[in-house]
């Protein structure tokens, strides 16, 4: 009889600095949740060196990005239009990364990288995620490269058939539902 055993990093011996992180992260954080279990054995496994990050809050998992691309030497573009001091505070002076304080579609067509994985956390509606995977496949095709790896979350519940809006007033009327600044039930 074979034992089946789960292959996730999250169920095998954890480093000093896996249980640092994971007595410390902040459970609203998105990508940083997935970090050892699937975002960073998804970079080291493709061999992933550039990477863009479209939509970074305050810079919890943008810092693990960081810190692989020092690892690895690779170069993170982050892409935030409404930068916390949190983040300026991360991304400040370091040679591995550099932060464009723009909405993703202005930001987007003037990054010259050529990017390995696209971190996509941005405005979570259908216009605006379209909108950026339109400019990803034109960045691609500019640089003659197959389209990017692509990593993204808040596609299930409570999101999954429901756009949240940052600035409604940046959509178009014609792509852009009721919206109300309430809570969310199911």
């Amino acid at each position: 009889m074979t034992k089946f055993q789960y292959l996730s990093p999250a169920f095998s011996k954890q480093s000093e600095a896996e249980k640092a992180f994971l007595g410390e992260i902040d459970g609203a954080t998105g990508f940083s949740l997935f970090w050892f279990d699937a975002v960073k054995p998804l970079l080291e496994r493709t061999g992933a060196k550039y990477l863009l990050q479209i939509g970074a809050y305050k810079g919890e998992h943008t810092s693990l990005l960081l810190e692989y691309c020092r690892t690895c030497g690779g170069f993170l573009t982050v892409v935030e239009p409404f930068v916390l001091p949190e983040l300026e505070e991360i991304m400040e002076g370091d040679v591995c990364g550099r932060l464009i304080a723009k909405k993703s579609h202005e930001a987007i067509p003037g990054i010259m990288d050529p990017i390995d994985v696209v971190l996509l956390n941005g405005d979570l509606n259908y216009h605006s995620m379209r909108v950026d995977l339109q400019d990803i496949a034109e960045m691609a095709e500019r640089k003659g490269r197959d389209f990017p790896t692509l990593i993204t979350k808040s596609m299930s519940r409570p999101y999954a058939r429901r756009d949240m809006y940052y600035d409604p007033d940046a959509i178009p009327p014609e792509a852009r539902h009721e919206y109300g600044r309430i809570g969310m039930s199911p």
